[in-house]
């Protein structure tokens, strides 16, 4: 069988990509990548919300457990690691171990930068605020109390001011 002109070409040339095929391909993977990243990264900060919010609520069961106890809430943060760390034993927290585990916990779930300190009504001494920051990049202030946590929605945190509302429980 003989081989035409035309046929001799096409077994002859090259095989591969044409430049406008690979631009079009790089062209989508670019489109791709400009809607999965927010997307992943938003998805890492509400994880960072959310163990943040974890760790207060282990410290509020901890303050519902210690009015039990004692009558009223802890003052020191501290007081509390009876109630949280195991093994901890010293009832008012003084042992470093107790301590220093309880703050790493709440540091490695929460921004460094939190305060723990516990704020207690002065009025009545059955209501207390927890304040901590999540750590991602919208520096939401998540404020623990009696009655629960604000901001219930992770996406009221891009506003929140710093101030926590004050709910009764």
């Amino acid at each position: 069988m003989k081989l035409t002109k035309h046929m001799d070409k096409k077994e002859g040339a090259q095989k591969g990509f044409t430049l406008i095929e690979l631009m079009i391909v790089v062209a989508i993977i670019g489109i791709l990548a400009s809607i999965a990243i927010p997307n992943f990264l938003k998805a890492r900060d509400k994880a960072m919300y959310t163990k943040c919010v974890s760790a207060l609520s282990g410290l509020k069961v901890a303050q519902e457990m210690y009015i039990s106890d004692k009558g009223i809430y802890a003052s020191d943060i501290n007081e509390l690691a009876i109630y949280m760390i195991p093994g901890c034993t010293d009832p008012t927290g003084a042992d470093a171990t107790c301590g220093e585990a309880l703050e790493v916990r709440l540091v490695n779930n929460c921004a460094d930068d939190t305060d723990y300190e516990t704020i207690i009504d002065p009025i009545s001494d059955y209501e207390y605020q927890l304040i901590a920051h999540a750590k991602d990049r919208t520096l939401c202030h998540i404020c623990m109390d009696a009655a629960g946590y604000t901001p219930s929605d992770y996406q009221d945190c891009e506003t929140a001011d710093g101030t926590c509302a004050h709910s009764a429980p």
